[in-house]
């Protein structure tokens, strides 16, 4: 790729994001190394058929081809044009290989724009250019192999002339409007197509016309349009009499070829970086004293530009889990840590196993369920955890004292999946002989004014002693109002079985009704094997519970319990010191931007954040390339109903 002599077209099957259909076409894609012209087909035998015209051709000299930060398989091509092109490979190793040629043809013609016009400026002096678009290396800092240096002669003063930036914005809204324009054909061509598909009007000789004139001037003006941006490239591109051009290798988010030693070590240091940390030192473990203060959202009106362009980009039912979020809403905290709150009410937890009766621990598994929720929520403003990484992991312990004695509630979380991302956390209390483990897929859902997370999964709870199995499932979480203060709520059925005992609770969680009524609202019964309820529960999930149990069918007696749940009192954590956690823990991974959101610092945290989501790009690209998959620290994985179910792979103890 040294030069484009000699070269043959490249030419495949990606898959393209039209904006006329609102979603990926397939298309038939020749990279020109010739002429420095992506081009596009609507199929192969249209590419190489008599008629040989692309549908659209994009110029690459002083493009950005860039991989998504979502997609593994997608990417960008961004001409200096304003033109965008948004595609997706059939696979990783795909993606690399266009990724690669299409930058090396578009740094070819971007240095040719450099070497072929003569600089417009007279007074001599010295300056570094370089390709990446990164700051001119320092006074004796060495270049990558492969540079070119060249010197640029000098022309007469009578050529001088600058292009402003009111020029540059003029090309822009230019092709805008040409882009509108294509797009409005576009439908208007499909829409006299619908009215009379085969008739008439498909012969009308004025429509004919109006076709065929109307195509030749979307053409001409994206030919002219060209035509000016070349010609502002000349301008930009002119360069001082004398100056060094070093032209450097770029710097690539994605995959050099396997038999780049470079690469290799970077790779070989990236994933011993991610050396899998062992299980808690509970000797090392102190009390988590500090508790993160809710401070709002701050003045909405603030960040309304930023969530009002991210409103522009979604529509109803889009899945949200590929859409990067404003750093300004995350919670300070994980989504693993987050989970960790659902078993601060350990003493709930541990009362479970002392129940007489099947009847009496389902009513107490129950009890559990409902007071966790309060737990997990902190504050009243809507606010969503970091996004936990794929092998990321968080871990903690709880020390209640139950009767006297004080108990060890180990916990331990890990992102075991990124797509679909999948959490799976482990809570056990050996003393007791209680454990839970859960894997949860959360789907994220654009709904208007909402945001809606489905919590997809399950959790098993075993009681060792009472030989007695519980699966449970989740409600999902809403966040609304999210123009003005967003808040949140829970929503759905749910149920807890246990098939030993034929004991079942169905739960219900009430979302607040467009006018009127309650937010928050909950109401569960459970019934025993033969069908008879024994219990029933109604209140808020956040606030005030009454538990209803049946004493005597027959007879209509009734014991009644409220609970509180804003009153309980949530166990201290426990949790190891950040300079004894590996670099994979949660605290000690989000450490820079959670430091940064303290200082209300949005653009630092944003820079870290960024960075961390980089390193997880490079790593998944180098498991795609290698064939190599990523294998959980902490958990195995099994075959579940509707999404794989992650146990936990060591013993109590």
């Amino acid at each position: 790729w040294t030069g484009m002599e000699g070269l043959v077209q490249y030419q495949g099957k990606l898959s393209k994001y039209t904006n006329v259909v609102k979603g990926w076409q397939t298309r038939y894609f020749i990279l020109n190394p010739q002429n420095g012209f992506l081009d596009y087909h609507v199929s192969e035998s249209e590419a190489f058929g008599s008629n040989y015209r692309p549908r659209g051709s994009l110029p690459l000299d002083g493009a950005v081809i860039a991989p998504s930060s979502e997609d593994s398989l997608a990417f960008s091509v961004n001409s200096s044009s304003g033109e965008v092109y948004k595609l997706k490979a059939a696979d990783v190793k795909g993606r690399q290989e266009w990724i690669t040629r299409l930058r090396a043809v578009s740094e070819h013609y971007t240095s040719q724009i450099a070497q072929e016009h003569p600089p417009l400026a007279t007074k001599p002096r010295t300056r570094s250019v370089v390709s990446n678009g990164d700051s001119p290396p320092s006074r004796g800092r060495s270049l990558s192999r492969g540079s070119l240096t060249r010197n640029v002669g000098e022309v007469p003063t009578a050529t001088k002339r600058y292009f402003n930036s009111s020029d540059l914005k003029q090309l822009q809204d230019a092709r805008e409007s040409i882009i509108s324009v294509d797009n409005y054909h576009a439908g208007l061509v499909n829409m006299a197509a619908m009215f009379d598909l085969n008739g008439p009007m498909s012969l009308d000789r004025d429509v004919l016309l109006l076709k065929a004139t109307s195509n030749a001037t979307i053409q001409a003006l994206t030919t002219c349009h060209h035509i000016l941006h070349k010609y502002h490239q000349y301008l930009i591109s002119a360069l001082p009499h004398d100056a060094e051009i070093s032209w450097v290798n770029p710097k690539t988010d994605a995959i050099q070829p396997s038999d780049d030693k470079d690469y290799d070590i970077t790779m070989q240091q990236t994933k011993n970086a991610h050396e899998q940390p062992p299980l808690a030192d509970p000797a090392l473990e102190v009390e988590d004293v500090y508790v993160e203060p809710d401070e709002g959202l701050g003045a909405v009106d603030e960040h309304r530009n930023v969530i009002m362009h991210l409103l522009s980009q979604l529509k109803l039912g889009m899945d949200l889990t590929k859409v990067t979020l404003p750093t300004f809403i995350l919670e300070k905290r994980s989504l693993l840590e987050m989970y960790s709150d659902f078993g601060a009410c350990t003493h709930m937890l541990l009362d479970i196993c002392d129940g007489d009766s099947p009847v009496e621990r389902m009513h107490r598994v129950l009890k559990f369920y409902l007071t966790s929720f309060q737990s997990g929520r902190r504050g009243q403003t809507a606010k969503k955890p970091y996004n936990p990484i794929l092998g990321e992991t968080f871990q903690c312990s709880y020390h209640p004292i139950v009767d006297g004695e004080e108990h060890r509630v180990q916990f331990v979380a890990e992102q075991v999946s990124h797509h679909p991302p999948i959490s799976a956390f482990f809570m056990s209390c050996p003393d007791k002989g209680i454990k839970l483990e859960s894997s949860i897929w959360t789907r994220s859902k654009f709904m208007n004014m909402s945001v809606g997370v489905m919590n997809v999964g399950e959790g098993i709870l075993t009681l060792t002693p009472h030989n007695e199995v519980y699966t449970m499932t989740y409600p999902s979480a809403f966040a609304r109002s999210i123009l003005t203060v967003p808040w949140s709520e829970l929503g759905g059925r749910c149920t807890i079985v246990c098939e030993g005992t034929g004991m079942v609770a169905n739960i219900m969680f009430h979302t607040k009704p467009a006018y009127g009524g309650q937010p928050h609202r909950v109401t569960a019964e459970v019934k025993d094997g033969t069908g008879v309820v024994t219990c029933r529960v109604q209140g808020k999930w956040n606030g005030e519970l009454s538990f209803k149990y049946t004493m005597n069918p027959d007879a209509g007696e009734e014991d009644v319990e409220g609970i509180d749940t804003t009153t309980l009192v949530a166990t201290t954590k426990r949790v190891q010191p950040l300079d004894v956690q590996f670099p994979t823990e949660s605290r000690r991974l989000w450490r820079n931007v959670t430091e940064a959101l303290r200082k209300h610092d949005v653009t630092t945290a944003t820079k870290y954040k960024e960075g961390l989501e980089e390193e997880q790009r490079k790593l998944e690209s180098w498991r795609g390339l290698s064939g190599a998959s990523h294998q959980p620290t902490f958990f195995t994985k099994h075959k579940g109903k509707e999404v794989d179910c992650y146990k936990f792979k060591y013993m109590m103890s």
